[in-house]
């Protein structure tokens, strides 16, 4: 039985121009702006302070982190500075909708965003106070590696491919001979080297060779309470500019992962269908989509149409 919600997280990377530059400030200052008006919105927030080392501040998961992006310039030409906004834990039956908007009125209140193709957003996904049993694990795998075409259709043009959220079977040989060109025998393949895993450090390698792809169980390998996060993480979301964007992915995300739980199409001993990305492959994932996230509530927070999560780009 599939868990009937999720706990998440955001991470929004984003090109922004203050409305009122001020001379001789620092990111740091302009990143405190940011926190402020967040507070000012009764969101718990903290900044990154100047000198602090680039790296993951779990101490700050109760609350938005806004720190600078490791593989964005801390500032660039005509005013405008790059930084990393990390949500607070969410969860998807709680009140996650308002706290986005929140998020973004108090965003567009300091900075304007611009439009950056170097930008995505990494949306992490775990089970509520817990981690993903090993099982769990096996099944989202699967999910990924069986609905991969469909997915890539999802993508904007720049997230396609792209060096930093690239598909799972791109980024380690083995996965990449089984699924260059799938059949029902290449991905029962799959199922059963994936059912056969006794660590979720066998499962993670069987993914990735790094933590550059569509896909990321890195998260999920240490076990031990407080040395990582325990999520999946989705590292494919578009660059992030308002709510209703921010919305849509979280959503894809959230559902596709209670989805891939509750089918658990690693464990089934029908044969598989191939699925393309292919205009009427990716309508009919699209369409499951959809009726998984009205059972969550949130089909509103999702387009009726995947031309609009890839933004008109081809299949």
């Amino acid at each position: 039985m599939a868990p009937a919600s999720l706990g998440f997280g955001v991470e929004i990377e984003a090109v922004v121009q203050p409305y009122k530059i001020r001379p001789n400030w620092s990111p740091y200052q302009y990143y405190e702006r940011l926190a402020q008006a967040l507070r000012n919105r009764h969101l718990s927030a903290v900044a990154d302070t100047a000198g602090s080392q680039y790296r993951r501040h779990p101490e700050h998961y109760n609350r938005w982190f806004i720190t600078r992006d490791g593989s964005l310039p801390a500032s660039t030409t005509g005013g405008n500075l790059s930084l990393e906004a990390v949500s607070p834990k969410l969860r998807s039956d709680g009140d996650w909708i308002k706290e986005i908007d929140l998020f973004w009125e108090a965003m567009r209140k300091v900075f304007k965003v611009q439009a950056d193709g170097h930008c995505g957003s990494h949306i992490h996904v775990a089970p509520i106070g817990a981690r993903f049993k090993l099982e769990e694990l096996k099944k989202v795998a699967f999910a990924v590696c069986y609905y991969e075409q469909c997915i890539n259709g999802l993508l904007p043009t720049e997230r396609r491919n792209n060096n930093y959220c690239k598909p799972n079977s791109q980024s380690v040989s083995h996965l990449r001979s089984l699924l260059a060109q799938p059949s029902s025998t290449s991905l029962r393949t799959v199922a059963t080297e994936l059912k056969a895993k006794s660590t979720t450090t066998e499962i993670c390698n069987y993914m990735q060779a790094d933590r550059y792809v569509c896909w990321n169980f890195a998260n999920t390998v240490n076990q031990t309470p407080g040395t990582t996060s325990g999520t999946i993480e989705f590292r494919g979301g578009r660059h992030l500019r308002g709510r209703f964007r921010t919305k849509r992915w979280i959503t894809f995300t959230v559902t596709f992962v209670l989805m891939a739980l509750d089918e658990g199409l690693v464990n089934s001993s029908s044969s598989y269908t191939v699925l393309r990305s292919s205009r009427d492959d990716v309508t009919a994932f699209w369409e499951k989509i959809k009726r998984y996230a009205n059972q969550l509530g949130l089909e509103s927070m999702i387009p009726s149409s995947y031309t609009s999560m890839n933004e008109g780009a081809s299949v």
